[in-house]
């Protein structure tokens, strides 16, 4: 009805990985050896193409871009703040994103061991959207979620075991796992909390209070 122009993925622009790096490409345009940015390279692609369409009202060198990949960051999706050892949020909730969450942690091992504190609504399935992550998980808390429906702690521990877990616990709220947690882990591990936007939202307020004293 506007007279927008469309451009889409796999039509007007593409992008590929190598195994350190990635690339971009639309029509003679190609842009090698990008930095590995924390969103989803789908993503990624997607605003180069946006920053590529407006270059002539909105000029962006290929320095800033390169910059702006290492350092972009979107809040939840692969957060990572400094604690006893480093601490991930991220709101993967579906077999999608926990797949994307599983690429991560693989691209950055750690020599200790990591473990994921899971909240997760009703709505969502509980063994297909944790499965992507059992290669990369050494033990497992489950915890209800705030404010929301969500599967009970008994029945995500019990789909765990089903799916070979052996390392699987139980709290009552997820402020006393992380803080349990915390006090059990050296600076080589790290701790992962996942399942759902709420989860990310009670375990930002803790570490939060738990920075500035509260």
């Amino acid at each position: 009805d506007i007279a927008a122009r469309l451009l889409q993925i796999d039509r007007d622009f593409d992008y590929g990985e190598t195994q350190s790096t990635w690339w971009w490409q639309a029509g003679l345009l190609h842009l090698a050896d990008l930095p590995r940015p924390r969103v989803k390279l789908q993503n990624a692609a997607t605003a180069l193409m946006t920053i590529t369409a407006m270059q002539s009202q909105l000029p962006v060198p290929q320095a800033a871009i390169h910059q702006g990949l290492l350092e972009v960051n979107v809040p939840g999706r692969f957060q990572e703040i400094d604690c006893q050892c480093p601490v991930i949020l991220d709101v993967a909730h579906n077999p999608q994103a926990c797949s994307w969450l599983a690429e991560q942690l693989a691209m950055q091992l750690v020599a200790g061991k990591t473990v994921m504190i899971i909240g997760l609504a009703e709505s969502n399935t509980i063994a297909p959207t944790l499965s992507p992550l059992l290669e990369s998980i050494d033990t497992w808390v489950a915890v209800p979620l705030s404010g929301r429906p969500s599967h009970s702690i008994t029945k995500i521990e019990q789909e765990l075991r089903a799916l070979g877990v052996k390392n699987c616990y139980t709290s009552n709220n997820l402020a006393d796992a992380l803080q349990a947690v915390l006090e059990h882990v050296t600076a080589l591990d790290r701790i992962v909390v996942s399942g759902s936007f709420s989860a990310v939202q009670e375990a930002m307020q803790f570490l939060g209070d738990r920075t500035h004293g509260g």
